[in-house]
């Protein structure tokens, strides 16, 4: 399992904004924005620091979403994909519903899911390709749509070639028939210039047995279901990011999924081209939390 992300730092990441004085705010696109659970950037949207195109099929989801966004929130009630007509099964847990038909004996054997994955309609969908879209360029995909994400990525390849990062729901455990699994979406993302960064978290369940009810089921969860990973355009090429890029790579960075090394390495980089002082390096440092530190701060 992941270790525990630190407290969000409003004014680590307010100062971070200021010094790096980034062209526009950070734009993230959130394919599947079905507002179930806290999203990873939700911090750094309260503060004004992004703004936020997301897409959700689900009526009520969508609904939902349009009482609660706020000023630099869109949202878009349709499905996006590669541009073809795809059946989307809606099931009957909403947050499930997917291009793929539930795989009912991975379900058995877990013992789990199944109720969810019900179907309760099927319908038609004309997707929508992000590249043949009117949403601007985006530093940030968020996408969880139950394995279909690297349908998003073929109708996205020049959308994606203009990110920073990527952070796609990975699945461990087939749920879906036909899904691609992690290592379809990792391929994928390598395929299209990505690295694999780091994990946000991952998700495991304890499995069925005889001595199931006398079982600690925190301790004893085992079977990797899911996660959501964090992939960034691969720094091993530095041209490939221009001085922006690496401002809104700094910013995600440190607000949102908590790699302050990371942050710090593009802090570096622009104080190398002359973009920065390299005296924000230090600086940034000062405003770590204190487990992420040593006293005397040497550097190699």
């Amino acid at each position: 399992m992941s270790k525990p992300a630190p407290d969000f730092d409003f004014e680590r990441t307010k100062w971070l904004i200021t010094t790096l004085m980034a062209d526009g705010l950070t734009h993230i696109v959130d394919v599947g924005a079905n507002p179930i659970e806290p999203v990873p950037y939700s911090d750094l949207l309260k503060m004004g620091g992004c703004k936020v195109t997301g897409f959700e099929p689900g009526k009520v989801a969508f609904q939902k979403l349009q009482k609660i966004k706020g000023k630099n929130e869109t949202y878009h009630n349709f499905a996006v994909g590669d541009g073809k007509t795809r059946k989307l099964y809606f099931t009957k847990h909403d947050s499930m519903s997917s291009f793929y038909k539930g795989d009912f004996k991975g379900c058995s054997y877990l013992r789990r899911f199944a109720g969810g994955l019900e179907v309760v309609e099927e319908i038609d969908l004309d997707t929508v390709a992000l590249d043949k879209s009117k949403v601007p360029d985006f530093q940030l995909l968020k996408i969880d749509i139950q394995g279909g994400e690297t349908i998003v990525f073929d109708g996205a390849s020049q959308k994606l070639s203009n990110a920073v990062a990527v952070i796609p729901e990975v699945r461990w455990y087939q749920l879906y028939e036909g899904e691609p699994m992690f290592a379809g979406l990792d391929s994928d993302l390598r395929k299209r210039g990505f690295a694999l960064h780091k994990f946000m978290f991952n998700k495991g369940l304890i499995l069925p047995t005889s001595q199931y009810n006398s079982m600690n089921k925190e301790a004893s969860g085992n079977q990797l279901i899911d996660g959501d990973a964090v992939y960034i355009r691969d720094l091993k090429n530095p041209e490939a990011y221009s001085d922006n890029d690496l401002k809104h790579l700094a910013i995600l960075s440190d607000a949102v999924w908590f790699s302050f090394d990371l942050t710090l390495r593009c802090i570096d980089m622009l104080a190398d081209r002359g973009a920065i002082e390299k005296i924000n390096a230090r600086r940034y440092w000062e405003r770590l939390p204190h487990q992420y530190k040593i006293n005397n701060g040497d550097t190699i």
